[in-house]
């Protein structure tokens, strides 16, 4: 469907700005990455899809003024559309891959330091709650307050299960008898 919007940009105004813009003005509740202006040439029937730093309001200055042959469209981006795979040899591709792989491993390296880190902080919460029953008064870290509430209701949860068993064992004696 073809709408058009007037949007205030200046020429230092990226594309990633103004599919920001143009999103908010839409009221489009969605990640900004999943969009992509497109350069239209209406004439020919082509498109480019434009780079989140490239400048919208030059590019349009570019056309000329009276220019009705191109036009920008934002639309949702799909990167698999964007590559033709085939046209790449096995070597090529081969790389991609070993790029792909390296950037996994650093993502994967990453997420593990951080779980570490948030492992290691909240096993030092709960071991600070178990050895000083002040610990949560005079908290001043989230993690050791959190960690001591937690522990409270764990504490808690144990003893009424011991009293139902209790209360259990007694009403069986009591039946018994």
């Amino acid at each position: 469907k073809n709408v058009s919007k007037g949007l205030f940009v200046t020429s230092s105004t990226t594309s990633q700005e103004v599919i920001s813009i143009l999103l908010k003005k839409f009221k489009v509740i969605s990640n900004p990455r999943k969009f992509a202006l497109y350069e239209m040439n209406i004439k020919d029937n082509t498109r480019r899809r434009l780079k989140r730093f490239e400048n919208p309001l030059i590019l349009q200055l570019l056309w000329g003024g009276a220019n009705e042959d191109f036009v920008l469209s934002l639309q949702e981006y799909h990167d698999e559309l964007e590559f033709n795979w085939g046209d790449f040899s096995k070597p090529e591709l081969e790389m991609f891959l070993r790029f792909l792989e390296a950037e996994e491993a650093e993502a994967l390296t990453q997420v593990n330091q951080r779980f570490e880190r948030k492992e290691a902080r909240l096993k030092e919460a709960i071991e600070a709650c178990t050895n000083d029953s002040t610990a949560k008064s005079g908290a001043t870290d989230a993690s050791v307050a959190a960690a001591c509430d937690v522990l409270e209701v764990r504490d808690a949860s144990a003893t009424a299960s011991l009293a139902i068993e209790e209360l259990s064992r007694a009403d069986a004696l009591a039946a018994i008898e």
